[in-house]
């Protein structure tokens, strides 16, 4: 499967939150991580989205932010 110049590899974990992916910048073969969250329909669930980020990003597990964008009613970030 391909999202833009990434192609993605293998799922490494999905909940009804999120999916990660393993994934290679086709351009560089610089290996990534590819996070797709899910955009909540309802505004009040809409709150959880920061946290979500804020996990991927400030847990240490993640390396640097290479992208971040909506597509298909997800919101996708791209990590070393």
């Amino acid at each position: 499967m391909r999202f833009e110049n990434y192609e993605l590899l293998e799922m490494l974990a999905k909940d009804d939150e999120r999916e990660t992916y393993k994934a290679v910048d086709i351009h560089t073969a610089k290996s990534v991580l590819f996070h797709a969250l899910r955009i909540p329909k309802d505004p009040k669930d809409a709150s959880a989205l920061p946290r979500l980020v804020r996990v991927l990003i400030g847990s240490g597990r993640s390396g640097e932010l290479l992208f971040a964008g909506e597509r298909d009613g997800k919101l996708c970030i791209i990590t070393e």
